[in-house]
């Protein structure tokens, strides 16, 4: 009954689901389980009203290990669908789970395994999560393996060094296997999670000098492996090789330049270049075996040996020059673009140490207009270099290269360089060598690893389709919320709080809060943060967050039929609408402070002119990133836009300098405005904006100021911006831009029951409520994605036959909380009322709303 996606079905599907959740049989108990987790994606209010979630906590503690791990698999599921913690984890729950986890068969054990990786535990849970997990990485199953191999890592950050090292060895042995495993399958499967741990715990594999000799071993390339299998052991290869094994890693690679497989032997090649780039120590013993490739003249190994030894220069420069001789033997083998053009490079950089340098360039001087692109931009470098070098052999050679990149070539780059060569040449040679051979920064083996913060979201989805492809889950999976399980205060019982414990709550609210920080603090001692292995930016930012204090709340029951009818507002949708807030039904505004002098950003008094009255056009419309254009007398265009990131809202500028001279600097500030915003500095831009050119830059904005409420409603803001030119000419320029509310809204969670106790205790008269005649799109679903995007939380729907569909969200703005109601009615029609404690915020929000949907 549960896979008949109608909607029909469900009201009949409930009472003996609901039976089914608490039968005597655990095979009935089990397959419920899943159940509400299908009848969750159907008509998820419906589960809620039900208590089938509770349910599904209660049965966290059920006899039978295999309904822990359907109960898990099923609130998992919910949690993911919603985007919220439905999970409740506790120090009891946690228990619970950990020894269910020895009792299960292997998938009930990834499912345990899995919502243990989504976790959030302090240092002391990650420890006992750690010791709990490790016997399961013995486990004949790799589904098992490579699950508790998620949850160490996941855990590992949270460890001291010597816990660190401790976990770090037991996870080697068995990767280690499942890379001996004879599927080609599972080895590319763990080799691309391999690739992805020690490039955060570099360590992991190479604690002992007798174990990595065992396991370097392991990641040699045998000649039956698949294609696939060989270029990721070649990946893991070169981040294991150190002092200690580098002689057999370059032995190795140097038989796999050799095959007959021409990419995977280029793969070879280049390897050895990653491995002289990463150890200095066994650079001069990469070169040599380079040297030892290029004599081959095997075409395809000549091409990349030289690909690699220019980067082997550029990290090591003036150093194993002696390798150029072996080079230039074998020009007439070079063919490819990318070849050639590290040769130029090679030639150009050491001219001044070969003899017959302009001999060596003239050979390719002579194709130059059948060569590619690249080629010919290294060959104009390398003649330049070549003739400030070299003057007086190579003036003709650099003449008759400037002539072929100004006058026989179509490409505007080539022609570009070559003009700006011509003209340092001619104008002033010192600047050209200043220029032309300046030293560049050297290369490193961080170039081929993945950035720190990209890496860690990574970690995060190790044994998952995430790893396989290294690219987050939200990149190719449509639809995806990453949802963290917290941990939670201990449930104080099975029954709601007695009257005199809600009279005490105030008193136990304060408690608890102490014991939270209390708990933070040690467990601030406890966390160990490592150069390497530590926990990245952003987690050491929530770790420095105080914790939210939890409030108890009461285990919910069913919600009754009749409650809900209570709150039903389908019923009234064309019912009278309360009108738009007057100057005699809202609160008077506070005194304005932003127009007092001073502050950071002063802009001597200029909005002054403006005057105190708001503009009285009404908008019904704001742009969402589209660009309000201010043309200014010095040929300076502005344009701005909003956008919302990393939780917080930026203005986004881009400025056009038509004029003569450059822009040094910018601030802009806003007047007095309806919902108080104001940017928090000054434009950041990025060096200076010379005239024929454009920059884009943002700036965070800040509620700041006192909201300066408005009738009728305007979001059109005035604003200056003071343009600072390199001259030393300051310019003020005023404008008036739409400032959308909706990128002001912050997300908020609220418990369903405190939801409608707020909403019946703020009567209707004093929300705000705006009917519209049609809507973007009458799909409820595509509603609540668009709010959802915009950081209004889903608390429920609600449907009434043959009238439509109600939803409801909640929201804060300047930390008040707004609760929203979208009434759809079957005819297409709609209704958008927002109920506040602050009236006129509430109305902002329902035009912040309005924005969205209409």
């Amino acid at each position: 009954m549960g896979c008949i996606r109608v909607e029909r079905i469900t009201e009949y599907l409930c009472d003996p689901l609901g039976i089914a959740l608490k039968d005597q049989d655990p095979y009935v108990r089990k397959t419920a389980a899943i159940c509400v987790a299908k009848l969750y994606d159907i008509q998820s209010d419906l589960v809620e009203e039900r208590g089938f979630i509770e349910i599904l906590r209660g049965m966290l503690s059920d006899v039978n290990p295999m309904v822990v791990a359907n109960a898990v698999a099923a609130l998992t599921e919910i949690s993911e669908s919603s985007g919220s913690d439905h999970f409740l984890i506790d120090g009891n729950t946690l228990s619970k789970l950990l020894t269910a986890l020895n009792d299960c068969t292997e998938w009930g054990r990834v499912f345990i395994l899995d919502a243990l990786a989504k976790f959030e535990a302090n240092a002391t849970q990650a420890k006992d999560i750690c010791d709990r997990v490790v016997p399961q990485l013995q486990h004949a199953n790799s589904a098992v393996v490579m699950a508790a191999v998620r949850v160490v890592v996941k855990h590992m950050s949270k460890l001291k060094q010597e816990l660190l090292q401790k976990y770090g060895k037991k996870l080697a042995p068995p990767l280690v296997t499942l890379v001996s495993n004879t599927q080609p399958e599972i080895q590319y499967v763990t080799l691309r999670n391999i690739d992805l741990i020690v490039q955060r715990y570099p360590k992991i594999l190479h604690n002992e000098v007798l174990l990595l000799l065992f396991v370097i071993r392991v990641f040699f390339i045998k000649f039956n492996d698949a294609t696939y299998v060989k270029m990721e052991k070649l990946e893991i290869l070169i981040k294991l090789a150190n002092k200690n094994n580098a002689e057999q890693v370059l032995m190795e690679l140097k038989e796999y330049a050799t095959e007959i497989d021409v990419e995977f032997a280029r793969k070879a090649v280049r390897a050895i270049g990653r491995v002289a780039i990463k150890l200095e120590a066994a650079a001069e013993s990469c070169v040599k075996v380079l040297s030892e490739l290029v004599k081959t003249k095997v075409t395809y190994v000549v091409q990349e040996s030289v690909i690699v030894i220019k980067d082997i220069f550029r990290r090591y420069p003036q150093r194993y020059e002696k390798i150029i001789v072996t080079l230039c033997e074998n020009l007439e083998v070079l063919d490819e673009p990318e070849a050639k053009a590290s040769m130029v490079w090679i030639i150009g950089e050491y001219a001044e140490r070969i003899v017959d340098a302009e001999e060596r360039l003239e050979y390719f001087i002579e194709s130059f207009e059948e060569e590619d692109f690249t080629v010919q931009l290294q060959l104009l470098t390398a003649t330049v270099k070549l003739f400030l070098k070299k003057p007086d052999k190579s003036k003709q050679l650099v003449q008759k290269v400037l002539n072929l990149a100004t006058e026989k070539s179509d490409n505007p780059d080539l022609r570009d360089r070559g003009y700006v060569y011509w003209r340092l040449l001619s104008s002033d040679p010192a600047a050209a060598k200043a220029v032309v051979l300046a030293s560049r920064p050297e290369i490193s083996a961080e170039t081929f690893s993945l950035p720190k913060d990209y890496l860690n979201e990574l970690l995060e989805n190790v044994s998952t389709l995430a790893a396989v492809y290294q690219r987050p889950p939200g990149e190719f999976v449509r639809g995806t919320r990453k949802v963290i399980f917290k941990a939670h205060a201990e449930n104080r019982g099975e029954h709601e709080e007695s009257s005199e414990e809600r009279s005490g709550g105030e008193e136990s609210d304060n408690e608890q809060k102490q014991n939270n920080k209390d708990q933070e603090k040690k467990e601030a001692e406890d966390d160990f943060n490592d150069t390497d292995n530590g926990d990245d930016e952003e987690e050491k930012k929530k770790k420095s967050k105080p914790k939210e204090e939890k409030k108890r709340s009461p285990k919910r029951e069913p919600v009754e039929e009749k409650k809900v009818q209570e709150v039903d507002l389908l019923g009234d949708l064309f019912g009278p609408t309360p009108t738009v807030p007057t100057k005699s039904n809202v609160e008077k505004p506070k005194p304005n402070v932003s127009s007092t002098p001073g502050g950071e950003l002063d802009l001597l008094g200029e909005f002054n002119a403006f005057g105190s009255d708001a503009p009285s056009t009404n908008d019904k419309a704001y742009p969402n990133g589209k660009c309000i254009e201010a043309d200014m007398t010095q040929g300076i265009v502005v344009d701005t836009g909003y956008k919302r990131a990393n939780n917080k809202p930026y203005l986004v500028v881009r400025v056009t300098n038509n004029g003569q001279q450059g822009i040094n600097g910018m601030d802009i500030k806003f007047n007095t405005n309806y919902l108080g915003a104001q940017p928090i500095q000054s434009l950041p831009l990025n060096g200076t904006v010379n005239a024929g050119f454009s920059q884009i830059a943002e700036v965070e904005l800040a509620l700041s100021q006192d909201a300066q409420q408005r009738t009728p409603f305007s979001a059109k803001v005035q604003a200056a911006v003071r343009v600072s030119l390199t001259s030393g000419q300051k310019v003020v320029h005023k404008f008036e831009t739409n400032v959308p509310p909706h990128v002001f809204l912050d997300s908020i969670s609220v418990p369903k029951n405190d939801y409608l106790e707020k909403w019946k205790n703020i009567p209707q008269t004093d929300g705000q409520s705006i009917q519209l005649k049609s809507v973007k799109s009458t799909d409820a679903d595509v509603i609540k994605t668009t709010l959802s995007k915009n950081n209004c939380e889903f608390i429920a729907r609600r449907e009434i036959q043959d009238k439509g569909v109600s939803l409801y969200f909640a929201a804060k703005l300047r930390n008040e909380l707004m609760l929203i109601e979208i009434a759809i009615a079957t005819m297409g029609a709609a209704r958008i009322q927002v109920r506040a404690d602050n009236k006129y915020l509430a109305f902002i929000t329902t035009n912040a709303i309005q924005t969205l949907i209409a």
